[in-house]
């Protein structure tokens, strides 16, 4: 994943087979051209399915790797479709906008981390953050929006947010 995620530019999509991909995937390619976003998008048999449940790929930290994925300071990602779990730290951790649709994080540590940190507006759509051990969400900032998603026995809460939000 890391590899694709290193050459794409604004505006294309990484297109990524349903299995378990042992490592962190840092979002670290130039910001998007002209205002087009870029895509991480997961898929179970083709391209295009919205897999859920055991056939989303799995970014899987082994019980050894921090993050599942991390955004740093690099805008214009969308992430779709993928299951995140097993990590020491943050599923998912960022400071930029961006869009995490079908989503399911468990860090499943007592390392006091949360399923998804963010500083800057996310949208939330159809996400599921469960057994984090502390947050699901940890949002500090504004404009959060959460759509028909799901929160549940997370050690502190399902979701810390400040700011204004929808």
């Amino acid at each position: 994943i890391q590899k694709a995620v290193d050459s794409i530019v604004g505006g294309n999509t990484i297109w990524v087979k349903s299995g378990t991909y042992t490592e962190t995937v840092t979002l670290s390619s130039p910001t998007a051209k002209n205002g087009y976003p870029k895509e991480l998008l997961g898929y179970n048999s083709s391209h295009g399915d919205e897999p859920t449940g055991a056939n989303r790929p799995i970014i899987d930290g082994s019980a050894s790797r921090a993050n599942g994925i991390d955004e740093g300071s690099v805008s214009g990602w969308s992430i779709q479709n993928f299951r995140i779990t097993n990590h020491t730290g943050d599923g998912v951790t960022c400071s930029v906008n961006s869009t995490a649709f079908n989503l399911y994080v468990n860090t499943r540590f007592d390392n006091n981390v949360d399923g998804y940190d963010c500083r800057h507006p996310v949208t939330f759509i159809g996400c599921e953050f469960d057994n984090n051990s502390a947050r699901g969400i940890n949002k500090t900032a504004y404009e959060t929006r959460l759509l028909y998603s799901y929160l549940h026995d997370n050690l502190t809460d399902g979701a810390y947010l400040s700011g204004d939000h929808v």
